[in-house]
């Protein structure tokens, strides 16, 4: 994610990306997935609790669950169009996930969970991001509803650590991911 925050639109970025591009065909080419053994395909709703990556997705790992999908990085990934940056950039920031309204947050995840034909959803309610995370239990509700799909939805932050309850939420992971197999 940093070269995309901090140098977007830089040759220093595009080549960094260009790079794990070839790398992402090149591992599709050979058969090699993210997880080893995966078994599950999950997609991930908000921003990544970021000062407990490893610890918080070992276990999905461990079971063989591989994130495939999620709605944060769409922020991220509009193109612009050089000729009018202006509008171009306008046009990308209003109409990311957390800009749109609840109808078209639940059309973009529920094209996201059948295209990459996920098993469940694991959705982060973000205390610091309040805008991502208004309206998720309304899709979780509509997304059980219309698609079927296990979904989990977890309370903590990004980036304040002291709301991380790491017992329950290591349970609630493992009772979803028992709903899994």
């Amino acid at each position: 994610m940093a070269p995309v925050v901090a140098l977007r639109g830089t040759r220093r970025a595009i080549t960094c990306y260009l790079q794990l591009k070839a790398e992402l065909e090149e591992r599709v080419a050979e058969g090699i997935g993210a997880v080893p053994g995966e078994r599950h395909r999950l997609l991930w709703d908000n921003i990544a609790i970021w000062y407990r990556l490893y610890r918080f997705f070992r276990p999905f790992m461990d079971a063989g669950a591989c994130f495939v999908a999620d709605t944060y990085t769409n922020a991220w990934t509009v193109g612009l169009d050089e000729g009018d940056p202006f509008v171009s950039m306008a046009r990308a920031y209003t109409g990311v996930f957390i800009n749109v309204d609840l109808p078209t947050r639940l059309h973009i995840i529920a094209d996201l969970a059948q295209r990459f034909e996920v098993d469940g959803v694991v959705m982060h309610a973000n205390r610091s991001c309040k805008p991502f995370s208004l309206t998720q239990s309304d899709i979780r509700d509509e997304l059980r509803g219309e698609l079927g799909l296990p979904i989990l939805l977890l309370e903590a932050d990004m980036c304040d650590s002291r709301l991380y309850n790491e017992g329950a939420i290591r349970e609630r992971v493992a009772a979803f991911l028992e709903m899994l197999q």
